[in-house]
C-alpha cells in the first residue's frame, strides 16, 4: 500500500519524497486513548502503562511519550532558538539599554518595557505546561488521557507495525485498566492503525470482489449449460490463468500493489471467455451425436486460432501498460497479460481431458441442454432483423448522450482528494472518531505533511500560499518552515544564532 510503489521511480516528485524520507524521521505512531470518569484513575493508569510500554522488546518502538516534561526541559535549555527574530531583537535592545543605564545613572529609558529573554522563556514554558494537566497529555477535564508510541522506519511506508500494535495491546491488557476504574476504556488509534485498517479494507475488498466474481461467473455458466460439471470445467482453466498470473507476480515483483491486487477478478472475467467459446463448440459437436473425445478434438481444432488471437490481442493490450513509467500500471500490464495467455493455454490443455473424464451424457440429454437462453436471444435476434435501422438509430442516440460527458472529464479527469480514494470502512471511521477526541490535547495532526523547496527564499512564499488557501486555519493548523536544511542565503535560524551571539557578548 506504499504510495511511492505506484509512481514513476525517476519522477522529480518521487525523488523529493525519497530525499524527504532521508532527512526526516518517521512520523508513524500509535496513540493510546485512555477514557474514564475518574481523572486520577486515568493518570495512575498512564503512569503504570508507560514503563510497561518502554520495557517492550519490540525493536520498532523509537519512543514512548506521555507528557511534556522532557520537552519543557529541552525548551528551557534551548528556549532562545524558539523565540522569533523580532523577539530576540527586542530582548537585545532591552539588554543594551540596561547596560547603558548601569554605565550612566542619569539615563532614563523611555522606549517601553520590552520582555527580557529569561522572562519570555518562562512565560512560554508556563503557557506550554498550562495546556497539559499534570504534565500529561490530557484534556482539561482529565476525562481523556493519551500516550504516543513513536515507531522507527520509513517516513513513507506506514503499512507495517502489526506486531507492535499487538505488543502494545498485550501491555495494556497486562496493566489491566479495570483495576484502576471499572468504566475505563483503552483504545488505539494513530497513523499505524489507520494504515493497517486501510490495508485490511483493501484485502477484504479483494476477497469480496474475487469471490463475488467467481460466484457470479459460475452461476452464469450453470444457467447456460444447466449442469454442474460443464460449469466447473469452464471455471477451472480461468482460475488456472489467475493462479499462473499470481505466480508471475511473485517471481517478477514479489508482491501485489493496490492497483494489481484486483487482477484476480479481472483475469477471471476475461480469461473465462476462451473456455466459454471452446465449451460452446464442444456442446455443438455433442449435439451432433459425437463422443466426448471426438467432440473435444473438433472443438479444440476449430477454436484454438480464434481464441488464441483474442488472448494474445488482450495480452498485448495489457502489456502496453508495462511500457508506462508508473510502476502500478506497468506491473498491472505484466501480470494481466500473463494471465490472459495462461488462461488460453489452460483452456487448450485442461478442458479436453475434463470433458472426457466428466461427460457421461447421451446424445439426447446433450441436445436438450443446448437450448438454454435460446428463447430470449432468438427474440432479440428477430427484433434486430425486423428493424435494423431503428436499432442503429438507438445505438447512435445512446452514443451521442455518452459523448456529452466527455468534455467535463477531458478538462481534468483525475481525482486529487485522497479522502475520496481511501476506504470508508467501519474501522477507519472508528479510528477517525478516536483521533478527534485527541484534538483538544494536541491541537493538530501528529502525522503532518511536508513540502520541500529548492531554496530558503522560496519557503516564506510557500507558507503564504498555504495560508491563503486556508484563511480560517481549519486544515493547516500550524506551518513550520524548516529552512536550515537547505543551502544558500542566511536562514532564519542562522539569523537567530547571530543575534543570540550578540546578546551573549
Amino acid at each position: 500500500t506504499d504510495l511511492v510503489e505506484l509512481l514513476p521511480q525517476d519522477a522529480p516528485a518521487v525523488a523529493t519524497l525519497r530525499e524527504m524520507d532521508r532527512r526526516l524521521n518517521s512520523v508513524a505512531n500509535i496513540q493510546v486513548v485512555v477514557r474514564s470518569p475518574g481523572r486520577e484513575a486515568n493518570r495512575r493508569f498512564v503512569d503504570a502503562l508507560v514503563p510497561a510500554l518502554r520495557a517492550l522488546p519490540d525493536g520498532e518502538i523509537a519512543s514512548v511519550v506521555w507528557g511534556v516534561r522532557e520537552e519543557d526541559a529541552f525548551y528551557r535549555h534551548h528556549g532562545p532558538l524558539y523565540a522569533s527574530l523580532h523577539e530576540l531583537k527586542e530582548a537585545e535592545g532591552r539588554l543594551r539599554r540596561e547596560i547603558l543605564g548601569r554605565k550612566n545613572p542619569a539615563f532614563v529609558d523611555l522606549s517601553g518595557d520590552d520582555e527580557a529573554l529569561p522572562e519570555l522563556i518562562e512565560r512560554r514554558s508556563h503557557e506550554l505546561l498550562a495546556r497539559f494537566p499534570d504534565d500529561h497529555f490530557a484534556t482539561q477535564d482529565g476525562l481523556v488521557y493519551a500516550v504516543v508510541v513513536r515507531l522507527r522506519g520509513s517516513l513513507l511506508t506506514q503499512a507495517h507495525g502489526a506486531k507492535t500494535v499487538a505488543e502494545v495491546s498485550r501491555a495494556i491488557q497486562s496493566t489491566d485498566p479495570r483495576r484502576f476504574h471499572p468504566e475505563m476504556k483503552v483504545d488505539l488509534t494513530g497513523s499505524v492503525l489507520s494504515a493497517l485498517a486501510e490495508r485490511k479494507a483493501l484485502e477484504d475488498d479483494l476477497k469480496l470482489a474475487t469471490s463475488l466474481g467467481t460466484v457470479c461467473v459460475g452461476l452464469l455458466m450453470f444457467l447456460f449449460f444447466r449442469a454442474l460439471k460443464p460449469m466447473l470445467s469452464t471455471i477451472v482453466p480461468a482460475w488456472a490463468g489467475v493462479v499462473g498470473a499470481m505466480a508471475v507476480a511473485q517471481l517478477a515483483f514479489g508482491y501485489l500493489n493496490s492497483s494489481t491486487a484486483f487482477l484476480a477478478a479481472i483475469i477471471l472475467g476475461n480469461g473465462i471467455n476462451y473456455a466459454i467459446i471452446q465449451t460452446a463448440r464442444y456442446e455443438e459437436e455433442r449435439r451432433q451425436g459425437r463422443t466426448p473425445a471426438q467432440a473435444a478434438m473438433l472443438a479444440v481444432a476449430t477454436t484454438w486460432r480464434a481464441t488464441g488471437i483474442s488472448a494474445w490481442g488482450t495480452a498485448i493490450s495489457f502489456a502496453a501498460l508495462s511500457l508506462t513509467s508508473f510502476r502500478g500500471f506497468s506491473q498491472f500490464g505484466v501480470i494481466g497479460g500473463a494471465g490472459m495467455v495462461l488462461s488460453w493455454l489452460g483452456t487448450l490443455i485442461l478442458l479436453p481431458p475434463l470433458w472426457v473424464a466428466w461427460d457421461r451424457r447421451g446424445p439426447r440429454s446433450s441436445a436438450m441442454r443446448g437450448q438454454a437462453f435460446a428463447g430470449p436471444l432468438n427474440g432479440v435476434a428477430r427484433a434486430v432483423a425486423r428493424a435494423p435501422r431503428l436499432v442503429l438509430l438507438l445505438g447512435l442516440a445512446f452514443s451521442v448522450i455518452a459523448l456529452l460527458a466527455i468534455p467535463r472529464y477531458a478538462r481534468d479527469p483525475f481525482e486529487y482528494n485522497y479522502r475520496k480514494l481511501g476506504s470508508r470502512s467501519e474501522a477507519r471511521t472508528r479510528l477517525e472518531t478516536l483521533s478527534s477526541q485527541l484534538d483538544p490535547i494536541f491541537g493538530r495532526n501528529l502525522s503532518p505533511g511536508f513540502i520541500l523547496v529548492d531554496h530558503p527564499s522560496q519557503a516564506p512564499a510557500a507558507k503564504r500560499a498555504l495560508r491563503a488557501r486556508d484563511p480560517n486555519g481549519d486544515v493547516v493548523a500550524r506551518i513550520s518552515v524548516i529552512q536550515d536544511l537547505l543551502p544558500g542565503a542566511e536562514t532564519t535560524q542562522q539569523a537567530k544564532l547571530r543575534v543570540l551571539d550578540e546578546i551573549r557578548r
